[in-house]
């Protein structure tokens, strides 16, 4: 399951807490784990921030000191700069926020469907940066960025390797070593399924003993005695990704 890191900040520790344990359980619903700094006094979460990356941070708009739209303000212009959803009982501080640019609001009278609506739908844009996140290889021609969601698999050939990609007939020759490619694509759902393949789970139709079928019909092999570990991890991103329930 993809990690997340988040932050909540609110006064009362009861309100943190709360917001906390809701997070994480809407969230891991979505298919993301979340690592979550609780913190009662804004100082405490800009120093944090100061430390650690943080993706997703969840505030009170109304707080002694240094308010939601200060903290805000300040948390904005980091970089990276985290998404941020306040959390207020005052509808007329949503518009004194807006120039934040946050993700979006949820009003404590309607706590839990709107926390469920706005990190359903935070999640959800995630998924989909995902799907168009690109990566930069070196081809004869050049450098060129390609779609992850485009590339089907890579067949090694030593420190050159053939990138297939979707709608493309002739695969394209990259210089990498499958190794670095395997450490930079793990986490985007690429599965090292041989010495000489790695695949874009998403185009996996079959897994048999010995061998991955894709979904245009290319067999591909499977290591020795991997067939098990690859349908594990398989399943595994196929629930991470929300296509199986189970």
């Amino acid at each position: 399951m993809e990690q997340i890191r988040i932050a909540v900040c609110d006064d009362s520790r009861i309100a943190v807490d709360t917001a906390s344990a809701a997070a994480e359980s809407i969230l891991r619903e979505a298919g993301l784990r979340a690592d979550t700094a609780r913190f009662t006094k804004p100082a405490e979460l800009l120093r944090h921030c100061e430390r650690e990356v943080v993706e997703l941070v969840l505030l009170d708009i109304e707080m002694p000191g240094l308010d939601g739209i200060e903290l805000g303000r300040a948390l904005k212009a980091r970089e990276p700069a985290p998404e941020i959803i306040y959390i207020s009982n005052r509808e007329d501080k949503v518009f004194a926020a807006l120039h934040i640019h946050p993700f979006g609001f949820v009003r404590k009278g309607r706590f839990m469907k709107d926390m469920e609506d706005v990190l359903s739908s935070y999640a959800a844009q995630r998924k989909k940066r995902r799907r168009e996140k690109k990566i930069v290889v070196s081809t004869p021609d050049g450098q060129t960025g390609v779609a992850l969601a485009s590339i089907r698999y890579f067949e090694g050939s030593g420190t050159y390797q053939r990138m297939f990609l979707d709608g493309r007939d002739q695969p394209i020759r990259i210089s990498s070593r499958m190794k670095l490619l395997e450490e930079e694509l793990a986490p985007e759902g690429f599965l090292r399924i041989h010495k000489g393949y790695m695949v874009n789970h998403a185009y996996i139709a079959n897994i048999r003993t010995g061998e991955v079928i894709l979904d245009d019909g290319t067999v591909l092999p499977i290591r020795r005695g991997g067939t098990q570990e690859i349908r594990s991890a398989y399943l595994a991103l196929q629930r991470e990704n929300g296509t199986m329930l189970f």
